[in-house]
Parts: C-alpha cells; sequence; structure tokens
C-alpha cells in the first residue's frame, strides 16, 4: 500500500501535491484546534469562573466567621442563678417542651437529668442551644425517634450540667 500511494503521489504535478499538502496541513490544524485547542480553552474559562464563585464564598464565609465570632464575644455569658431544676423546667416549658418533660431528677447541686416523651426534635435542638447560652453543658445524650406521637417526635434522656462542674 505505501509503494501504491508513493507511485500515486510521485504522479501528481508538483502544484497538485502542493496544493494537497498544504490541504492536509490546514486540515491537521483544523482538527487539532476544534478537538484540543477550543475545548481546553473552554475548560480553563469555566475554571477560571469556578475560581471567582468560590473566592468569593470565601471571602463571604471569613466575613460570616468574624461576625459569629464577634457575637459570640459579645455574648453574655451570665450564670443563671436559682436552682438548677428550675432552670431546667423554666426554660423546657418556654421552649414549648413542657408537656414531653416526663421527668426531672436532681443528681447533686450541679447535675440534673431529664426525661423527655414525645418531644419535637426540632424544639429539643433549639432547647439544648439555649440551655449551653444559659450556662449549662450536655453530658450525656440520648436520643430515640418515637415510635408514636406523630413525625419528628423523639424521646430523649439527658444529663445537664453547670459549666464549670467537673
Amino acid at each position: 500500500m505505501t509503494e501504491a500511494w508513493l507511485a500515486w503521489w510521485r504522479g501528481l504535478a508538483p502544484r497538485e501535491r502542493l496544493a494537497l499538502a498544504l490541504g492536509g496541513a490546514a486540515a491537521l490544524l483544523l482538527l487539532a484546534w476544534g478537538l484540543l485547542w477550543a475545548p481546553l480553552q473552554e475548560r480553563a474559562a469555566r475554571l477560571r469562573e469556578q475560581v471567582a464563585r468560590q473566592e468569593a464564598e470565601v471571602a463571604w464565609m471569613r466575613r460570616a466567621a468574624a461576625e459569629a465570632a464577634r457575637l459570640r464575644a459579645a455574648a453574655p455569658r451570665t450564670r443563671p442563678s436559682g436552682s438548677l431544676l428550675g432552670l431546667v423546667d423554666r426554660t423546657a416549658r418556654a421552649a414549648g417542651l413542657g408537656q414531653a418533660l416526663a421527668r426531672v431528677q436532681p443528681q447533686g447541686e450541679a447535675r440534673v437529668r431529664v426525661r423527655l416523651e414525645g418531644a419535637p426534635f426540632d424544639g429539643l435542638a433549639r432547647w439544648l442551644g439555649e440551655l449551653a447560652a444559659a450556662g449549662l453543658r450536655v453530658e450525656e445524650l440520648d436520643v430515640e425517634r418515637e415510635a408514636r406521637g406523630g413525625e419528628g417526635r423523639v424521646r430523649a434522656r439527658l444529663t445537664l450540667a453547670r459549666e464549670g462542674t467537673g
């Protein structure tokens, strides 16, 4: 086949050979551009746009983190006065968990065990955040989905302690 091709090539006039060589080179350049260069340029442009978006997100996250740190530092960290049982009962009722309070049992002066039945999970999560802001920490937490009582209801057992107690 190679010899037949060479014979055919030699049989062409010099002007025809030049035209075919230039046409073939142009076709190769167009193929290389269409299959390699253009897709690479498009991909690079998309990546540049993605990097710009992610840099903007990082800048926003840094500003939000700084604001959160500023707010956290400015938040009052007062130690609640009064009995721990009263605080737990009062804040649970304020969080809409009064019906779910099954048991509140003291464990010394600085700890209390709480059992909730059929509590709304979202309310429980908010209440735990409020307790942390009030200077209490959760030492133990066991949460199970409530089989009856509706969607989003849980049974929870937890031990709370005042911050600074070991």
